[in-house]
């Protein structure tokens, strides 16, 4: 029951697809992926692997950003940028950075 919920939780957080992929790939005639609200401020990052965990917050630290969350199930961390700082430029150089799998904005879903 426990691994139901956790998966359930990590498809909620992370997308398997961006929303450029998810445009390019959609089969309806309109796709919403531009219009779901992400947090201005809040990136979730996926990682590969402890070795690669010590560097990256040392990197983390350097940029200023704060950790709201280190999931240990599946090596991700949820961290808050800078309020002066551009997400996408942080995004950027996250992503370049090795050992990350990827580098999402942190999505609001609702719920009906």
């Amino acid at each position: 029951m426990n691994q139901l919920i956790l998966l359930v939780l990590l498809l909620l957080i992370s997308p398997l697809a961006s929303s450029a992929q998810c445009c390019r790939n959609c089969y309806l005639d309109t796709c919403t992926a531009d219009t779901q609200d992400v947090s201005p401020s809040t990136l979730i990052v996926y990682y590969n692997g402890r070795k690669v965990l010590k560097p990256l917050l040392r990197k983390l630290r350097r940029m200023h950003c704060t950790i709201i969350y280190q999931y240990n199930n599946f090596n991700a961390l949820a961290l808050r940028i800078p309020d002066c700082a551009d997400i996408v430029d942080i995004m950027r150089r996250l992503e370049v950075t090795k050992g990350v799998l990827s580098v999402q904005r942190d999505r609001i879903l609702h719920l009906d």
